[in-house]
């Protein structure tokens, strides 16, 4: 008999849970992007509460709502185990394209503690995620109000690489057409932080966190 792994332990399959006649699906689209540095730690579990001291602190924000969100599939690497078998894939890096079209005009004032005018600080903010990558982790946030950490298969925050950049856009057509300005980024990660291992946070009663409860976006 050839040998296979499962000559060594007794193998047994998660089955597929009885649906009934009703098929299902699960729509889902990225709201937008948490931020947060690689040493922050984050709630277990997540909730409204330990969320919000860490904004609080300035120590997790979130970007603007996005638009025209892309993601890639992943890109994988074949690693050769044995010369018998086919070569294993596994993923290199996944891709998010995005882009924000929100402008973001910060008023001063003279309170405390004084703001200082700025009228494009929607630069301001791309900029300093760009310029810490190297230290950031991220949330990708939902529409729904579900919440995705990436997170290696060891359980880390994933890093990525962060490209943010301002562009123009043609809208509308003739006399009404205008140039809008918008910022496009794409965030790339070393592995994929949708893996199939790594679903949703869940809260401690076993239901996914709606963050739309939460009083921090």
């Amino acid at each position: 008999m050839s040998f296979c792994p499962s000559n060594c332990q007794d193998e047994t399959l998660i089955p597929n849970a009885p649906l009934g006649c009703e098929l299902q699906t699960r729509e889902r689209n990225i709201d937008r992007i948490g931020f947060y540095g690689c040493g922050t730690d984050l709630p277990t579990p997540l909730t409204c509460g330990g969320l919000e001291a860490l904004v609080t602190a300035n120590l997790l924000t979130f970007s603007s709502p996005l638009a025209l969100i892309e993601v890639a599939d992943p890109t994988f690497e074949e690693l050769v185990i044995r010369d018998c078998a086919p070569a294993q894939r596994r993923v290199t890096e996944r891709t998010i394209t995005f882009q924000d079209r929100i402008a973001i005009n910060l008023l001063g004032n003279e309170f405390s503690p004084a703001i200082t005018a700025n009228p494009f600080y929607d630069y301001t903010f791309w900029d300093d995620k760009q310029s810490k990558q190297a230290t950031m982790r991220y949330l990708i946030v939902f529409c729904d109000g579900s919440v995705q950490i990436p997170r290696d298969k060891n359980g880390n925050p994933m890093t990525a690489s962060l490209d943010v950049f301002a562009s123009f856009e043609r809208q509308g057509t003739g006399g009404t057409s205008y140039i809008l300005e918008i910022k496009k980024g794409q965030l790339s990660f070393k592995g994929d932080p949708f893996a199939l291992s790594n679903p949703p946070e869940l809260t401690a009663d076993n239901e996914v966190f709606d963050i739309t409860e939460c009083d921090i976006l």
